[in-house]
């Protein structure tokens, strides 16, 4: 039998748990879209989530995305596995340099630009 988790962080600053790269025990599978991704209904494994807290999820393009725990589950066997309906909360400010695997994107395009190019001036491949 699942219990419900109300949520007990009260004053407490939310907890941000980090998903985007799925490990034994601690992953999020969405299992329902809604509104065009402004709620989505997800279950998975990992201790700790409250309502409130924020879920960084990977948005299928090697990209991540953020959600806010609406409505938290737990089951009693395994009692580490949740599930939760999750509301869109982007992030405050501008986007992040996103690094997915051994390589910096940033970095790559950042690259591309400095190289030099045929002639042999800086502007590279995209200058």
């Amino acid at each position: 039998m699942a219990t419900d988790e109300p949520g007990t962080n009260g004053a407490k600053e939310p907890t941000t748990h980090d998903y985007s790269r799925p490990v034994w025990g601690h992953a999020c599978e969405v299992t329902a879209i809604r509104d065009g991704g402004a709620e989505v209904d997800g279950h998975g494994w990992g201790r700790g989530i409250e309502v409130g807290d924020f879920l960084i999820l990977d948005d299928g393009r090697g990209l991540t995305t953020r959600y806010k725990a609406a409505r938290v589950r737990y089951c009693d066997d395994p009692p580490d596995m949740w599930f939760a309906t999750l509301a869109f909360a982007p992030r405050p400010g501008p986007p992040e340099p996103v690094r997915r695997g051994p390589y910096d994107v940033t970095g790559i395009m950042q690259g591309l630009y400095e190289a030099p190019g045929r002639d042999g001036r800086k502007g590279g491949v995209l200058g």
